[in-house]
């Protein structure tokens, strides 16, 4: 698997063990030891998925290409000092090992913290600076002031840029209340921008009718922009929830017209494979 052995990713992320055959959503590649804390952590803080067993779509694969192990221990390994207290080694306990992943990941113990995170965030976002904007994206102090209509992230997204996706999939996967967020989907429909507009409903609570995301205006959009891609896929998922299916279960990835994810394919094929057609 040529995702393994790229450079940031020979060893695992919570300890430099290899072997690492275990993705997590937040970038994160780790060993089968260290995959069971981050199941246990729930799938709010960590979803981790196997290199070898799982089917992972391309989209899948823009955070952790974006960062890697190294740069996942530089955001949240950032206070050396105080990590190294408590970072497991060879021969660790299991406890060792869960203590430490959920001071990690959960609590964000070793991070950096910033008084202004929203400003470090709105550059971030203009210069599509991805580990600068993880960096900020962490912080308990940031605000909704760079999500809202016409701010710094509504103009990341219209970009369109393989970055401004993978930023965009960053936003989703930690779960940033987003205002407005029909009202960006619909610009990124008017642009034509299936991939965004994917990003964007993946980890959103969607409906054909009542509350949460709508997408009968979605579609409506997509008519009269002459949008025909994105209006069948939206389509796709209202016949889905129509049917019945759980909306977190809901193949938005399935739907998605990638194309700067599909470049990424020469660096991980095997995984690709499968959804190289969907």
């Amino acid at each position: 698997m040529q995702f393994c052995i790229l450079p940031p990713n020979f060893f695992a992320a919570a300890q430099s063990f290899s072997n690492v055959q275990w993705l997590s959503n937040i970038g994160a590649l780790v060993c089968i030891a260290c995959s069971g804390v981050h199941r246990e952590l729930g799938v709010h803080v960590s979803r981790i998925q196997s290199l070898n067993l799982d089917v992972i779509s391309p989209v899948e694969f823009l955070i952790p290409l974006s960062s890697g192990n190294a740069m996942i221990n530089r955001l949240f390994e950032y206070d050396a000092a105080k990590c190294a207290t408590w970072k497991p080694v060879p021969g660790c306990t299991r406890f060792d090992r869960q203590r430490f992943i959920q001071m990690k990941y959960r609590d964000r113990a070793f991070i950096q913290k910033f008084a202004e995170p929203d400003l470090l965030l709105t550059e971030a976002f203009r210069e599509r600076d991805f580990e600068t904007a993880y960096r900020a994206l962490l912080s308990p102090n940031l605000t909704r002031k760079p999500f809202m209509r016409n701010g710094p992230f509504h103009q990341m997204v219209l970009l369109g840029t393989s970055l401004s996706l993978a930023l965009a999939d960053l936003v989703m996967q930690l779960r940033i209340e987003i205002p407005d967020m029909e009202v960006m989907i619909n610009d990124c429909i008017r642009s034509g921008n299936a991939d965004m507009v994917a990003i964007l409903l993946r980890y959103r609570p969607l409906s054909s009718t009542g509350r949460s995301v709508q997408l009968h205006p979605l579609i409506a959009c997509a008519d009269k922009t002459d949008q025909k891609k994105i209006a069948h896929m939206v389509g796709s998922l209202i016949v889905l929830i129509i049917n019945n299916w759980p909306t977190h279960r809901l193949p938005v990835r399935r739907c998605i017209f990638c194309t700067a994810p599909r470049r990424l394919l020469s660096l991980t094929p095997l995984v690709f494979l499968a959804d190289a057609s969907s």
